[in-house]
């Protein structure tokens, strides 16, 4: 999925409403949710809607609905994920989002039914950061680390799962359509997924 929404969600969005909401200045706002993303990135509580709806006090799920407009798949994704369901391979979404995010990205963009199944961090209780996510993953859904493609936009979970001993490893050049791409190369990047097929 395109990173647009999460961004706009999150760094625009939310401060302006929960300011909008008790009446406290945005740059408070800001301020105070800029350090809760600090003390806990790459923590589950960095993804949990509703960890984040207590400290702000308000509905995360209610919010996201009003921004819903910009959550959207990447360029040439579908196409990417139809090819290789026609070679037989199995695709997984993995992801840290909580189910009640995940259920609103999937109703929006229905990618779920190109997937074999859609695992959330928090029913195992691990972020994907954390090597105990991907032995979670590996005991419900085996796979060969050595024959595994894992495109992620964070390099933190890259670099997790590279430690894990998955190969194949690759970042979205831009994992945000609105905003300029990454300047992080430290792993394989493409620009759209039709670069990964024949």
């Amino acid at each position: 999925l395109d990173l647009h929404f999460d961004n706009h969600f999150w760094l625009d969005h939310l401060p302006q409403r929960v300011s909008d909401i008790h009446g406290q200045p945005r740059d408070d706002i800001q301020e105070r949710m800029h350090a809760l993303l600090e003390a806990n990135k790459g923590t589950l509580n960095w993804y949990d809607t509703d960890w984040w709806g207590r400290q702000f006090d308000v509905d995360i799920i209610e919010l996201s609905h009003e921004a819903a407009d910009r959550i959207g798949v990447r360029d040439s994704s579908i196409d990417f994920m139809l090819a290789l369901e026609s070679m037989g391979k199995s695709l997984i979404l993995a992801t840290n989002a909580d189910r009640k995010v995940l259920a609103m990205k999937n109703a929006r963009t229905d990618i779920g039914r190109h997937l074999k199944r859609l695992h959330s961090s928090h029913d195992f209780g691990f972020p994907k950061e954390e090597q105990r996510f991907w032995d979670e993953l590996m005991a419900v859904e085996p796979f060969d680390p050595m024959r595994t493609l894992l495109i992620d936009d964070t390099v933190s979970v890259l670099r997790a799962a590279q430690t894990y001993g998955i190969r194949w490893l690759i970042a979205p050049e831009q994992p945000d359509s609105q905003r300029p791409p990454a300047v992080d190369h430290e792993f394989a990047t493409i620009a759209r997924f039709a670069d990964l097929l024949p």
